[in-house]
C-alpha cells in the first residue's frame, strides 16, 4: 500500500529448504518399492543444487554471465543471489564420519557463497497522481 507520499515499497521473502544432496545408491538401498520415484526426485534436487553452485561460483568470481535460467530454483532466487536483495544462507552439516564427504562439500560451497556481494536497496515505485487517486 502507498505510504501517503505517492510511493509504494515492495519486498520479497523466499524461504527455501534445499533438502541436501541426495545420493541415489543410498535411496535405492532404503526402499526398493519407491526407488524410481525417489531417484527422480533426487536427480531434480541434485540438478537444482548443481545449478545453484554454478551461479554462486560465477557470482563469486565476477563472471559476466550467471546461469540463473538453468533451473527454476535459481530463477526464483536471482534477486537474492546477485541482485539488490539481502540474503541469508544456512548450510547444515552432520558430525558423522559417513557424511564427511558431503560435509566438506557443504563447507566449500558456503565459503564460495560468502564471497558473493549484493547491493541491497529499497524497491520503491513513485505513483502518478492518477494512480494515487485509484
Amino acid at each position: 500500500s502507498a505510504n501517503g507520499s505517492g510511493q509504494i515499497r515492495k519486498s520479497k521473502l523466499s524461504l527455501i529448504d534445499l533438502a541436501g544432496s541426495e545420493r541415489q545408491p543410498k535411496i535405492i538401498a532404503e526402499d526398493l518399492n519407491d526407488a524410481s520415484a525417489r531417484c527422480r526426485e533426487a536427480a531434480g534436487i541434485n540438478k537444482s543444487l548443481s545449478t545453484l553452485q554454478h551461479c554462486i561460483k560465477a557470482l563469486s568470481e565476477g563472471a559476466s554471465h550467471v546461469p540463473y535460467r538453468d533451473a527454476s530454483l535459481t530463477k526464483l532466487l536471482s534477486d537474492a543471489l546477485g541482485g539488490n536483495a539481502c540474503a541469508l544462507m544456512i548450510c547444515n552439516v552432520g558430525p558423522s564420519v559417513g557424511t564427511a564427504r558431503e560435509t566438506l562439500s557443504t563447507f566449500q560451497f558456503s565459503q564460495q557463497a560468502r564471497r558473493v556481494q549484493n547491493a541491497p536497496c529499497i524497491n520503491e515505485e513513485v505513483l502518478s497522481r492518477d494512480e494515487m487517486a485509484d
